[in-house]
């Protein structure tokens, strides 16, 4: 399952329902600035049939886009919950611009009526 975030964001864990014995889950990383995905793999299931487990990452891996998955042919799970942290995008100033965008709108206002008056 690939995860894509509008932002960066950094992962801080998986939470996994239905986990079976010795079930794994593989988890890749794509780099903005490489073409081939990091891979890192983990073992997930080490409860009971049907159990949840929550996966928390040591490694800090930022970015906008994810992939998790089972490893092997009897490897099954579902993904109960992704964690991510993220910075909150500041509010963006209004440029110096829009102000003169009213005068420039009244003028070309104007001269529409001078043209269709003559």
């Amino acid at each position: 399952m690939l995860f894509d975030f509008a932002q960066e964001v950094t992962l801080e864990s998986v939470t996994f329902s239905h986990v079976g014995n010795n079930d794994e889950f593989s988890f890749s990383f794509f780099d903005n600035n490489s073409p081939t995905a990091t891979n890192f793999y983990s073992s997930v299931g080490l409860g009971n049939n049907g159990s949840i487990q929550t996966y928390v990452f040591g490694q800090v891996w930022t970015g906008n886009l994810f992939g998790i998955g089972a490893i092997g042919s009897n490897d099954e799970f579902k993904i109960k919950k992704l964690v991510v942290s993220y910075e909150e995008m500041s509010e963006v100033p209004v440029p110096a611009a829009i102000w003169l965008f009213a005068p420039a709108l009244a003028g070309f206002t104007a001269l529409r009526r001078k043209r269709s008056a003559k």
